[in-house]
Parts: structure tokens; sequence; C-alpha cells
């Protein structure tokens, strides 16, 4: 009922915190090059991390003090508090060289605070076209940057991973456009548009990403029979076109194409190739946290543990040395080292719990901001990433409470 007396032109509060939190990720970079550019000029320059600094502040100083619903306010600023406090003790109680103050004040600024985002917004009050129109201004935005940098030597596939999973939600939400809307042409154009420049990037994560997404939405609006039909009809239909001599000669003539112009034909090769299941690298770094967890199934180790355990780890597989340490890129196997099988299996099956519940008992309408959140903050990290720097995460966390409170209360 709110929504349809709010005026169509105008941006919510609500509107707002999600505009912020899918698509400012996307084009801060642009922005930010913008400002210095500026500032230059009179002699001023600060890091793209105060800037984001600066931005999130004042969104989160903005949602607090224009928040209506006390009792959510406070609940969700004692769990950022606990949050904070968790990180505070680790900070103090490790020794190690990854958890330096930058990192916490990162983890404080741009990731614990989207939580508070995430709690404070309530989706029922969301406008579904101004988030689909501010997502097709997003995706043209970042094509643009793209082909003006695509002859750059300097961008890496790890660049490529990092730049899809910021475009993702952008393709999400046109997507979801073709589930509610009426009229679906031009989200069918961009929709294929956006697809295809996600798989430009070569990486594999974000294109599962989608189909999970697509798989989530169809069961959302068709129940479970239905849905496990189409989806099975989808996935024979598509294995068979793609088995096909003729596809496939096709496909190889594509991914030559793709990399004539400077993009990465990476994941239709590896499709062509059988190898999308191959780990990438990622067994040396699984194995190695295994063994030690393996010994030592009940020690609570903290935050960023994984990164410590593969410090100087050499994967001769792939010629790859980890100087710094990495992370787990495995959600599963990073709670696991970082807090021990006990506390770490409580809290993987806390979240299971809370991610199946909001899935199933959030309404059909605006289910697409559930899923996407599902779906970039979660399915994600079981691929790559880690928890400890996914502001999705944090702002899926965040909308469970919201929606948990919010039920207790129209109780």
């Amino acid at each position: 009922m709110y929504a349809k007396t709010e005026s169509k032109n105008r941006i919510t509060k609500d509107t707002f915190i999600l505009l912020m939190g899918l698509f400012y990720p996307a084009i801060h970079n642009y922005i930010w090059r913008i400002i210095v550019a500026i500032t230059g000029s009179v002699g001023f320059y600060f890091t793209i991390e105060t800037f984001d600094a600066i931005v999130w502040i004042l969104v989160i100083g903005y949602i607090v003090l224009t928040s209506r619903k006390p009792t959510i306010s406070v609940k969700a600023l004692m769990i950022s508090l606990l949050f904070i406090s968790i990180t505070l003790l680790c900070f103090v109680l490790t020794d190690y060289e990854y958890f330096s103050v930058s990192v916490l004040f990162a983890l404080l600024i741009g990731t614990f605070s989207f939580f508070i985002q995430g709690s404070f917004v309530n989706i029922k009050r969301v406008s579904h076209k101004q988030l689909y129109i501010a997502a097709i201004i997003t995706l043209i935005i970042s094509i643009l940057y793209s082909v003006y940098s695509v002859d750059s030597k300097e961008i890496s596939l790890e660049d490529n991973m990092d730049f899809a999973y910021k475009v993702l939600p952008s393709v999400l939400i046109i997507f979801s456009w073709l589930f509610t809307a009426q009229k679906k042409k031009l989200a069918i154009v961009f929709s294929v548009i956006g697809t295809f420049f996600l798989l430009l990037q070569g990486t594999r994560g974000p294109l599962l990403c989608l189909a999970c997404f697509v798989c989530l939405m169809i069961y959302k609006k068709q129940g479970m029979g239905k849905s496990f039909f189409k989806v099975g009809a989808i996935t024979l239909v598509t294995v068979l076109m793609i088995s096909s001599p003729v596809v496939q000669l096709k496909l190889v003539e594509l991914t030559e194409k793709i990399d004539s112009v400077g993009y990465s034909s990476r994941f239709i090769t590896m499709m062509l190739e059988g190898e999308l299941s191959d780990s990438n690298g990622r067994e040396a770094i699984q194995e190695t946290l295994l063994e030690e967890i393996k010994d030592n199934p009940f020690q609570i180790r903290g935050m960023f543990a994984d990164r410590q355990a593969t410090r100087g780890l050499v994967d001769t597989d792939y010629n790859n040395k980890y100087e710094k340490g990495t992370y787990a890129h495995s959600l599963w196997i990073e709670i696991i080292y970082d807090w021990g099988v006990l506390f770490g299996g409580i809290i993987l099956i806390a979240l299971f719990f809370v991610v199946c519940k909001i899935v199933v008992k959030s309404d059909s309408d605006d289910a697409y901001i559930v899923i996407l959140f599902v779906c970039t903050g979660f399915i994600h990290l079981f691929l790559s990433g880690s928890y400890l720097q996914s502001a999705p995460f944090y702002f899926l966390m965040g909308i469970a409470v919201n929606y948990q409170i919010r039920n207790k209360l129209n109780a």
C-alpha cells in the first residue's frame, strides 16, 4: 500500500539505500577519477579508499538519522557493535601481518556498514522501476568504460573477475524485470547484452550466479514442480546445443573474434574443453587449510587466519606463489578454519537456515531483491571471494535481520 501512495518520480530512502548498495560499487572508480581530475587542478589529492569511506559514512549517517523504526535501529546497531567488538578483539589478539589498521578500517566502514544498510531498508518500499533504470544506466556506463580500457595490457583475470562481479547486480536487476513487468522488450535486449558482457570477462562465477538467480526466480514465480521441469528442460536443451559440432565450430570462431578485440574467451574455451569444473589453482590453497583443520579441528584462529596460513604458499601446478597469503576461496572452509569445526559449523548451519528461510518466505513481488543478494552475497562465496570482504554478504544478513524483526512486530 505504501508504494502506491509514493510519488512515481520520487526516490524513497529505501530505494536510495539499494541504489547505493547495488550500483555505487560498479561506478565508484569512475566517479573517483573524475573528482581526482577536478581536485588535482587545485592541488588536493586523496585515495579511492578515503573517498569511499567518506561516501559510506555520509550514507550510514543519513540512514540512521532518518530511521523511523527505533526497534529495528537499536537491534541492528547492537549487532553491528557485536561485529565491531569481535573484529577489534581479533585485531588485538592476533599478530597477522595482513590484519593491518587499513584492513580494520576497510572492514568497519566498507564492509560491516552494509549490514546497517540492509537492516534499515524496507524492500517493500523499494521502486523496482527506479532500480531497473539505474541498472541499465550502470550497465551502459560499465560497457563504455570497458571499451575505453580494453586495450590496456595491465588488466588481469582477477581484474576482470572483480569488474564482472560489480556489474553483475545490474544484469540481475534487468533479468528480474523479465519476471515481473509486462513490457519486456527492452529488458530482453539488455539482458542479452548484459549476459554477453559478463561472458566477455572470461570468468565463471558471475555467470553461475546469474544462472542460480534465474532458477530461483522461476521457483518463486512458479513453485518447485514447474521450476524443476523448466530448469531441467532449459539445461538439457543447452547441453544438446553446445554438444552439436556446428555450434562448437561457431563457438571456436567466436573465441577467436573475442580474443582479437582484447576481451577474454576463457569461459567459452573452458566450456569447449570440458574444464568448467577446474579449480584454477584453488586446490593447493584448500588442501593446505584442510590439513590444518584436520590436525586441529576445534582451534579458533580468528579473522584472516587463512591468509596467514597461506603466506608463501607455492602452487607448482599453476606456477603461483602467494607471497602475502590468500583467502580460502570457499565460504565453508574459510569459516571452519577461522572459527573451528564447532563454532564454524554452528555459523554455517545458521547461515543456511537464514538464507533458505528468507528465500522461501519472501513475497513473490520483492523476492528478486532477496535472491539477488543470495546469489551475490552467499552463492558467490562458495566460488570465490571472502565473507570478510563481501559487502553483499552483510547486506543480505542485514535484510534477514530486518525481515525477522518486522515479522515479529507485525505478528
